[in-house]
Order: C-alpha cells, then sequence, then structure tokens
C-alpha cells in the first residue's frame, strides 16, 4: 500500500493528533498545520516535509510484547479502550458490551450522586441523594425503548426497579 492510500485509512484528526504527539517535529509541525485544509494538503504536509517518515520512525520502534493471556488480556484490552473512548462518546457502550461478554463478564458497583438545588440556575447545590447500582444490576441494560417494542412484540421488556438512596449529603 502506498503512504498515499495508507494516510487517507486513518481519520484526519487522528493522525495530526498522533503525529503531534512526536516529540521529534512538534515545533516544526506546530506551525505548518494551520496549512492543512484538505487530504492533499495532508499529502503534501506530511510527505513532502518528510513528516511522515519521521513519524513512522518514531512512533514505534518495536513491537509491544503482550505476555497477557486470558482475563488479564481482557483487563489489559479494557484500560486500553477506557483511554480510547474517552471524551468520544462511546464509553457507556463499551461498558455495557462488557457485562455480555460470555468468557469474562465484567461489572462493578457504581455509585452516583444526585444534585437538589433551591432554585433554578442556582450553582450551589443544597443536598445530594447517593445511589448505588450493584455489581450485574438490571439497570446495566438501557430499556428498550415504547416504539421499538409495540413494532417488534417478541423484544419485551426489562424491568428497572424503583430506586431509593442510600446516603444523603447536606451541603
Amino acid at each position: 500500500m502506498k503512504p498515499t492510500n495508507l494516510i487517507k485509512t486513518f481519520l484526519a484528526a487522528g493522525l495530526l493528533t498522533a503525529s503531534a504527539s512526536c516529540s521529534d517535529f512538534l515545533e516544526e509541525y506546530s506551525q505548518d498545520k494551520a496549512r492543512v485544509e484538505t487530504w492533499e494538503d495532508l499529502d503534501e504536509l506530511l510527505l513532502g516535509d518528510g513528516h511522515l517518515e519521521t513519524f513512522l520512525d518514531t512512533r514505534m520502534n518495536q513491537a509491544v510484547s503482550v505476555t497477557e493471556g486470558g482475563n488479564a488480556l481482557i483487563d489489559l484490552i479494557r484500560e486500553e479502550r477506557a483511554r480510547e473512548f474517552l471524551l468520544e462518546g462511546h464509553r457507556w457502550f463499551d461498558l455495557r458490551r462488557y457485562t455480555v461478554c460470555q468468557p469474562y463478564p465484567w461489572s462493578k458497583t457504581i455509585e452516583h450522586a444526585h444534585n437538589y438545588y433551591e432554585e433554578m440556575y442556582d450553582s450551589n447545590a443544597t443536598y445530594a441523594d447517593w445511589y448505588r447500582l450493584e455489581k450485574n444490576d438490571v439497570a446495566y441494560t438501557l430499556p428498550v425503548p415504547r416504539a421499538i417494542r409495540e413494532f417488534q412484540v417478541s423484544i419485551g421488556t426489562i424491568t428497572r426497579p424503583a430506586r431509593r438512596a442510600f446516603r444523603t449529603e447536606n451541603y
């Protein structure tokens, strides 16, 4: 595969972010990044100025050895996915997928505070109720929307029990 085709298989933002992380040419690159508006500009920037070769030379000099197996390997993958999906909006669905992993299911207890305010648009909460989602709780699964259940009646529904706060904190 030619380098120009290789570049086009990546998202421009991901490649630019990865390129910026290479300390060897960070300063030089930061002066050029305003020029990138099209794929051709990206090709010219990375190939014409030798950035791609520098990026490939410094990105990974040797293959990383993964010696983990079984649940340890799955945990390693989950840690990497947590870093990868941070602030991308995919994390909840990724966590939800873990609970249905047949060989190595994952679940944990989650505690969350719900803040209450005296007035609308008040920035200071007066108190908070704390709720707990236990391991393997049925609430890990979101209910199927009514319109879909009505369209396909064989799906069924998930009963989500009413929750009571296990702790209240006054501020």
